[in-house]
């Protein structure tokens, strides 16, 4: 059974020059434990379709003009996130359903200590104690390889390095398990050689884990080697998908094939 079912999605904004289109009639589904890479080039809607599912978009402009967003809850009861009411939906964010932003230095707030933020992830979706709490945070800034985790708590995210703020970010999504990681593009303002450590802490946390996860990257290199499954996104639409091979190799659409071919050959 699909574990996150999105039908028909349509997500548009209304601008002064007219509507934008920015997810227009997608569907796509993720299944559990899978990891599914949503690629295309910047601007194609990966993540606008990715805020979507959490409803993080402002409304308005944005407008969900059409589709269903289903989410399989723990007692396998599919639920409409588009129309769940928002206390509801705030129970789902950040503890069944997390998301790792593309930029950690704005994402994370530069006058709260990073202990204080890690803690208001269990503070919200917990009945922990604050003796409990504090030891589960050093324990996920350990587990993401935070060094000297006691002394970063009480740290501010402009004395971290890029790597170590998307380490906090990943540490902060994973605090409550989530049975689903929506990753944007979480490896585009580090260097290759981060980019690269911070891809093999997220596949080996997602494997030790069990959770799904939905990569959105338009590094097509990356997402060969993280993805089980590749959706291929232009203009707001979904325009293929498959396994890896069937994308890399047997691409059916001719914008695929130029993505493929942008890749720059040594």
């Amino acid at each position: 059974m699909s574990l996150l079912e999105i039908k028909n999605l349509c997500t548009y904004f209304e601008t002064s020059a007219g509507t934008v289109k920015a997810v227009d009639d997608v569907s796509l589904s993720i299944n559990a434990g899978e990891v599914m890479g949503l690629v295309g080039e910047s601007g194609s809607g990966k993540s606008v379709m990715a805020m979507s599912v959490l409803r993080l978009l402002p409304q308005p402009p944005a407008r969900f003009a059409n589709g269903e967003i289903l989410w399989c809850e723990e007692n396998d009861q599919k639920t409409d996130l588009l129309k769940l009411p928002v206390p509801d939906l705030r129970r789902i964010r950040g503890s069944q359903i997390a998301m790792i932003f593309q930029e950690p230095m704005t994402a994370l707030n530069p006058v709260m200590t990073i202990g204080r933020q890690i803690s208001e992830v269990f503070q919200t979706h917990t009945k922990l104690s604050d003796n409990d709490i504090h030891k589960k945070s050093v324990e996920l800034l350990r587990m993401v390889g935070i060094p000297s985790p006691e002394e970063r708590m009480d740290g501010f995210s402009h004395e971290l390095s890029g790597g170590q703020r998307q380490r906090v970010m990943i540490a902060m999504a994973l605090a409550c398990k989530p049975r689903l990681l929506i990753a944007d593009e979480p490896t585009t303002a580090l260097d290759v050689t981060i980019q690269a450590q911070i891809l093999g802490l997220l596949h080996e946390l997602q494997q030790e884990m069990g959770m799904a996860m939905l990569f959105i990257t338009h590094d097509l290199g990356v997402v060969a080697q993280i993805a089980d499954h590749i959706a291929v996104m232009c203009k707001g639409k979904l325009v293929e998908s498959g396994n890896p091979e069937e994308i890399f190799f047997h691409p059916r659409e001719a914008y695929t094939r130029k993505l493929i071919e942008s890749v720059p050959k040594l």
